[in-house]
Formats: C-alpha cells, sequence, structure tokens
C-alpha cells in the first residue's frame, strides 16, 4: 500500500475560513510554506452535488474562489508540497456518497474538475455522513483509483479520514488497498486513546498506511486535541521508528495562534519526520 514514503505529516486547510492571520484566524495558502509546512495540504471542503456533479467550497469568499486556489495550489507545489481536493457529502439538498448513481461519470468528473483543471495532486474523501460505506460507496472509490491511475510516489493521490470503526473498517476492508493512506481523527481522544484507535486500522491497512489526526483549537473545545496528548502521540511515533506509523495529521491550518502552537510540537516530537524546506 505504501507509495509516499513515511512518515508524513498532512494538514487540512479551510476554504471556508477568511484568510486573515493577523486577527488569528485563517492563513493564506501561500503562506504555508514559510509557516507550518507539512508534506500534504488538503483543501476543505468541496461537497458532492446531485446528477455527478461537485460544487465549490460552502461559504467561500470571492477571494477563495477558483483562480485564487488554483494559484496557492501552484506556489505550494513550488515548494515540495503536494495539495488534495478533500470531498464531503453535502446537507442541502443532502446528498452522500451512496446517493451517487454513477460511480464512473462521478470519478470522471472528480478528475477532470480537481487534477486536470485545477491542478491538485489527487483526492481526499470525507465520508462522515449517517450512512455507513455502502457498496456504491465501495464503487465510487474503486473507480476513483482507476481514474486516478495506479499507486506510486509520483501519482495522484486518493486519502480517506475516519474516526468510526466498527462503521468504516468492514467496507476498508473491501476498499481500504485503494488508498494511499488512512488517517484518524479521534480528536477529542486522549494518547491512549489515540493509539488504540490507530490500532484498529493498521491492522487491517497496515502500520504504515495508517496516520493519526489531531485538532488544533481554542483550549476546552471536545473537538480539539490537548497539546500535551498531541506532543505524546508524536514522541510514541517517533519511538516506534519509520516505517511503524504513517505520520500525522493535522485539523487544522485556519485557527491562527493554535495552529502555529500545534505545528511546532509536532515538529518538535516527530523527530523522525523531514518537513519540506520552508
Amino acid at each position: 500500500m505504501v507509495s509516499v514514503p513515511r512518515p508524513l505529516v498532512e494538514a487540512y486547510w479551510l476554504g471556508y475560513v477568511a484568510s486573515d492571520r493577523d486577527r488569528g484566524p485563517g492563513l493564506d495558502l501561500e503562506q504555508i510554506p514559510g509557516t507550518t509546512p507539512v508534506n500534504i495540504v488538503k483543501i476543505a471542503f468541496y461537497n458532492l452535488y446531485p446528477a455527478n456533479g461537485l460544487s465549490m467550497c460552502y461559504g467561500m469568499s470571492a477571494k477563495h474562489g477558483w483562480h485564487y486556489t488554483a494559484t496557492g495550489i501552484k506556489a505550494l507545489q513550488a515548494r515540495g508540497i503536494r495539495v488534495l481536493a478533500s470531498i464531503n457529502g453535502t446537507p442541502d439538498p443532502p446528498v452522500e456518497w451512496n446517493d451517487i448513481p454513477d460511480p464512473h461519470a462521478f470519478a470522471a468528473n472528480a478528475k477532470a474538475l480537481f487534477i486536470d483543471n485545477l491542478g491538485c495532486d489527487g483526492i481526499d474523501i470525507d465520508n462522515e455522513g449517517p450512512e455507513p460505506p455502502g457498496k456504491r460507496f465501495e464503487e465510487v472509490v474503486t473507480e476513483l483509483r482507476s481514474h486516478l491511475g495506479p499507486k506510486g510516489a509520483d501519482k495522484a493521490l486518493l486519502t480517506y479520514v475516519t474516526y468510526q470503526p466498527d462503521r468504516d473498517i468492514p467496507a476498508l476492508r473491501n476498499i481500504g488497498d485503494n488508498f494511499d493512506w488512512v488517517s484518524t481523527m479521534a480528536y477529542g481522544d486522549d494518547t491512549d486513546g489515540q493509539r488504540k484507535l490507530w490500532q484498529l486500522y493498521a491492522d487491517v491497512l497496515g502500520k504504515e498506511n495508517v496516520l493519526v489526526g489531531v485538532a488544533s483549537g481554542s483550549p476546552g473545545d471536545p473537538n480539539v486535541t490537548d497539546l500535551r496528548t498531541v506532543g505524546q502521540v508524536a514522541q510514541w511515533i517517533s519511538d516506534r521508528g519509520p516505517g511503524e506509523t504513517g505520520g500525522m495529521m493535522l485539523w487544522n491550518l485556519s485557527t491562527g495562534r493554535p495552529t502555529l502552537e500545534y505545528y511546532a510540537t509536532i515538529r518538535r516530537y516527530l523527530r523522525i519526520w523531514t518537513p519540506p524546506a520552508s
């Protein structure tokens, strides 16, 4: 399953959050290499849309339109950072992954839109809908992998994020090999919980193919990872050594000062990781 050297660090950039770093939240795409260089930046979110289409990020300002995003992607790629479009369902009208009527047409559309047109290096799937991944979702993933081409270090990437093992692992047993890697996102878990969740997925997908996801933000938020846990998880990954885990995922690059603090903690304790040149 490994197609990109491990460990790596990926992070989500929120296209629906205004970029105004001086006031705290937000970060322009072109600022990332100089402040929080990671291996992979995932742009969140693009949404499923009826009739096999895909919409732009909901809530995005005009500044974060197609041209702005394409320009930012090129700037990141010039600094050795790969960029993925992250797609999830949409609440209005409600469309989920099991609702896609034609997986082949959907995959062709996604490749044309995000790889050929926008210039991304791959696609990330965020499936958190009320229904567990079904046969149609599995068909969509298979078609996406086919349209993106075989896995390889220089090929288009296909990734998945998850935190519900009982819901997702049955499908991942069938289609997991289509993904370059999978990231967990049980952000409120303590260090022991993070490691146990990672192990559940690693047993199915391989230890080097699962990243541990943590979340930055204000202390006390139940969806934020305690900063001590971030350091302990990074230390644990380093102690295990190269090839023994996939690395870490950070949600997100759009919380202003907390983002920088969480990134600095990962960089300090994830000693076996070499960040891209800033």
